[in-house]
């Protein structure tokens, strides 16, 4: 996303819904696969602990790429309940990070929060994050959470000085942050496009069920566009041996295919990839799933790209990362297969094989489009 004009403001009843998707695109697969983020947005204006007044949203060329939302919570210590502030989500776009959107964020409603007489804040956040504006663990305060324990995660800061200090005790947040109905949470992500589901060594609890045995990680490559560039270009080239067509769409800079690059980036069904070992990248893949002009084809979700660099083969990342891409995703799967590559079909009839799918094969003008169904 090009820097325009930042703009932080309270949200409107008009911003609700696009405010709700740009936090399910934020937190879509970080913590862990899929989120709950959108739902508390959206049950949180409702709930009596919200505090509208201090909540903001932010704004470039009128587009949502931000929000944070405030609400009161409580610390509990032998003289009695005392308030204090607490603010999750604090979302952003993923096109929007590193962009000062959320350090804009905080600035503004940390000031208009002292301005108001609040004294104190506790979250649970990025250990690697809110530090920088002066958040401390809550351990510095003598605060434990409500079942009394610690954690990186868990944080406070004195708006006025000795604010926390002074209380010590246990945090409770409002039951809006602790519960909510999985089948309301289904609805509100279905009102969206479809979102795929990965479970990834990066996220918070990763099950042991899945892991990584191929020694790699993956990270969303929106935060690092030019390196997802540089793979995909050394990808297009290869695919051009098999497809020679492809190397005629090249931008007056040399990238290839830009516009189906382009794409990846923009379209929020449409996830890009870095395959990272030992903090290089060395592989790209787009997973995805149907948006309007797909729904035909009867996929629930798609392999758009995978590539490993030539000199990381051999060593089970690509079969290591689809694997668990249909483990964890239910219905049709979708993907293409250049008609001359055939070690590549043969590599795809043996892995899906083995899971138990059976391929169904569709002329696709210079490919195989299949369609893998258990």
């Amino acid at each position: 996303m090009e820097r325009g004009k930042l703009i932080i403001r309270e949200e409107r009843p008009e911003d609700y819904e696009k405010t709700e998707e740009m936090t399910l695109r934020a937190f879509w697969n970080l913590h862990g696969p899929e989120c709950n983020e959108h739902l508390l947005v959206h049950n949180l204006r409702n709930a009596d602990c919200y505090i509208p007044a201090l909540s903001r949203v932010a704004e470039i060329d009128g587009t949502i790429v931000g929000t944070i939302m405030y609400s009161h919570a409580q610390i509990q210590n032998q003289t009695g309940v005392h308030d204090v502030l607490s603010f999750g989500p604090l979302a952003i776009d993923p096109a929007a990070q590193n962009m000062g959107v959320g350090r804009a964020l905080l600035q503004e409603t940390l000031k208009l929060a002292r301005e108001q007489g609040y004294t104190a804040i506790c979250i649970f956040g990025e250990p690697g994050y809110y530090p920088k504006f002066g958040f401390k663990t809550a351990d510095n305060y003598g605060i434990t959470d409500w079942n009394g324990g610690n954690s990186d995660a868990f944080m406070g800061l004195e708006l006025q000085e000795g604010a926390l200090m002074k209380l010590g005790g246990r945090f409770r947040e409002y039951p809006v942050y602790d519960t909510y109905d999985p089948e309301e949470l289904r609805t509100l992500t279905r009102q969206y496009s479809h979102y795929p589901v990965l479970h990834l060594p990066t996220q918070w609890g990763y099950d042991n069920a899945y892991e990584d045995k191929a020694g790699y990680h993956v990270v969303d490559a929106t935060h690092a566009p030019k390196v997802f560039t540089e793979l995909y270009n050394a990808y297009v080239q290869e695919l051009g041996t098999y497809l020679p067509e492809l190397l005629t769409d090249r931008a007056g800079n040399g990238d290839y295919l830009p516009q189906e690059r382009d794409k990846y980036f923009a379209d929020p069904c449409k996830k890009p990839y870095l395959l990272m070992r030992d903090d290089r990248a060395v592989g790209l893949t787009v997973l995805s799933g149907p948006n309007q002009e797909e729904k035909s084809d009867g996929c629930d979700y798609y392999i758009e790209e995978l590539y490993v660099s030539p000199e990381y083969r051999g060593q089970k990342i690509a079969t290591d990362l689809i694997t668990r891409y249909i483990r964890q995703n239910e219905g049709i799967c979708g993907f293409c297969v250049p008609k001359t590559h055939q070690r590549m079909m043969d590599y795809i009839k043996r892995l899906f094989g083995r899971e138990g799918y059976v391929l169904e094969q569709l002329d696709n003008d210079d490919s195989w489009f299949y369609r893998a169904r258990k």
